[in-house]
């Protein structure tokens, strides 16, 4: 009070000029200390927020590396460093991913061997900076760098991310298959898969049609032991976001994950948030796919560690459905099971559709010993020769070898070859394809039919004489002559024989030796 007194006493002796100066002034003195106490307010709230923050950050790397360990199996040795392929795009994801193992290098494996590989699919301006930005985090952590680029032509044709994935997988794998295996307690490729990713890959599994025990989606670490993702069971991506925001990361956005041309764009930016909301949020949704997923990875551990089909096999690719074999007395489920291990070797993406389309084509007429095919893909179908189905794999490199007339043509060839033999009517031609030829530096001449040919085809368990074996498959005797045979030059016997389709024949129909326009023949080559 006193105090208030002196002030006043103070400014009435003052002129007015400097009664408003002091006031100013007194004024400003306490704005500015308040400021000053905000600022140092908000510092320490700024501070404690950071430390919480670093303190979170701190168990998400302890979580992805107990996730390197525990889910993944990556096999850790003080003694022997083990090795590391990075997958880095520039993007948010992949670019935590870096940094994160920089710590997990630094805290738990300090005789971690960590490689980056950077891919440009040459199809965005961007890239080449998102490439230059890789591998600038790459030499500050002092990790060996690699860049790969192709160019794939049509960006928004249906097959471009497979085809792009596929060479991405196969670039990664050259890598590892260079190293000397000895020198390292573990390799592994590395992708910034997370929870979030498993649940889109379930919903296009499911969009697919895929088998039931296969709707697992990614597994932590593949079969063949290559590929691990160490992100992909507990870490979402906004945990991702959040830790780069927080160390005041950069990273690069792909500007094509917000086009809506690919069915995972579609499926992440329009189906997820409507199923989101149908089932009560992110968390309820990721429940319920974890769930299904859990439920179809048990049922395929169960299945793959109790299911023994060995005997139903004749071979490898070739299965007996006789009456009373092995596969005629499984189950139906049981039978599909065994399609879906067999097909599952050559197709990826084998659907459940496909499986039942196989079986039913299996069981259909199993008296018939006439030969049909059926085409599973573009690069693999199934044939049916009586009691015996065999699963063939069509790879790239098949030869091809044409020839005007029968008796001209000398060839040597290792495993698949296909031989078309033009007759003297224009409209018509015999096509014979032939797989699984063991036929390494050996001669095959195509010839017509000669008295006494013997063959064996793969359901009799010895040769027979190739009229027999034509008159078994129906062919009239006006057509045997035209039919070509395969002769291995060295044995002088018959390893393939080709039959007659016509383009009008009834598939109800088994009488396939009706004169006309011949079409595509497949054969199973014996040696």
């Amino acid at each position: 009070m006193k105090f208030a007194i002196l002030m006043v006493v103070f400014l009435l002796r003052m002129s007015p000029t400097r009664q408003l100066a002091a006031i100013l002034m007194s004024r400003f003195n306490s704005f500015n200390i308040k400021s000053r106490i905000s600022q140092r307010y908000m510092h320490n709230q700024k501070g404690q927020g950071q430390q919480v923050q670093l303190q979170v950050h701190d168990e998400l790397e302890q979580k992805i590396y107990n996730n390197l360990i525990n889910e993944c199996k990556f096999k850790v040795n003080l003694e022997i460093p083990s090795y590391l392929l990075l997958c880095v795009s520039g993007g948010v994801d992949s670019m935590a991913l870096l940094h994160i193992f920089k710590n997990i290098k630094h805290k738990y494996i300090p005789n971690l061997n960590i490689n980056v590989i950077n891919f440009n699919h040459q199809q965005r301006e961007q890239a080449k900076e998102e490439e230059k930005f890789v591998k600038y985090w790459s030499n500050q952590y002092n990790f060996t760098y690699y860049s790969h680029d192709n160019y794939f032509p049509l960006l928004y044709d249906k097959n471009f991310q497979n085809n792009a994935r596929k060479w991405r997988q196969n670039e990664c794998i050259k890598i590892l298959q260079e190293l000397p295996a000895s020198c390292y307690a573990d390799q592994a490729i590395v992708t910034a898969h997370h929870s979030d990713d498993q649940v889109e890959t379930f919903l296009l599994k499911l969009l697919r049609g895929a088998y039931i025990s296969n709707l697992h989606a990614m597994l932590p670490r593949t079969k063949c032991n290559n590929y691990i993702k160490p992100l992909l069971k507990n870490v979402t991506k906004n945990m991702l976001i959040e830790y780069m925001r927080a160390h005041e990361y950069t990273w690069y956005e792909d500007s094509s994950n917000q086009e809506k041309v690919y069915k995972r764009n579609i499926v992440r930016l329009d189906l997820i948030p409507l199923l989101q909301q149908l089932t009560g949020g992110d968390n309820a949704l990721r429940l319920r796919v974890n769930n299904i997923i859990e439920q179809s990875s048990l049922l395929n551990e169960y299945l793959t560690t109790s299911r023994d089909y060995s005997d139903a096999y004749k071979d490898e690719n070739t299965l007996d459905i006789s009456e009373n074999s092995h596969y005629s007395k499984l189950h139906l489920f049981a039978q599909y099971d065994l399609i879906y291990e067999l097909v599952s070797r050559y197709e990826n993406s084998v659907t459940y559709e496909n499986i039942k389309k196989i079986v039913a084509f299996i069981n259909s007429n199993n008296n018939s010993t006439g030969k049909k095919v059926i085409k599973v893909s573009k690069d693999f179908h199934v044939v049916k020769m009586g009691k015996v189905v065999k699963f063939i794999e069509q790879v790239d490199g098949d030869d091809e070898i044409c020839t005007s007339a029968v008796g001209d043509t000398m060839f040597t060839h290792n495993k698949h070859v296909t031989v078309t033999t033009k007759t003297s009517d224009p409209e018509s031609h015999f096509k014979v394809t032939m797989y699984n030829i063991d036929g390494s530096n050996k001669q095959f001449l195509v010839r017509p039919p000669m008295d006494g040919d013997r063959f064996q085809p793969p359901w009799k368990s010895s040769p027979i004489k190739v009229t027999d074996y034509l008159r078994s498959q129906k062919v009239s005797f006006d057509s045997r002559e035209d039919i070509p045979v395969v002769v291995n030059v060295a044995t002088n016997t018959v390893v393939a024989v080709g039959s007659v389709t016509c383009k009008e024949y009834n598939s109800k129909s088994e009488n396939v030796g009706k004169q006309g326009s011949y079409d595509l023949t497949i054969f199973i080559g014996m040696t």
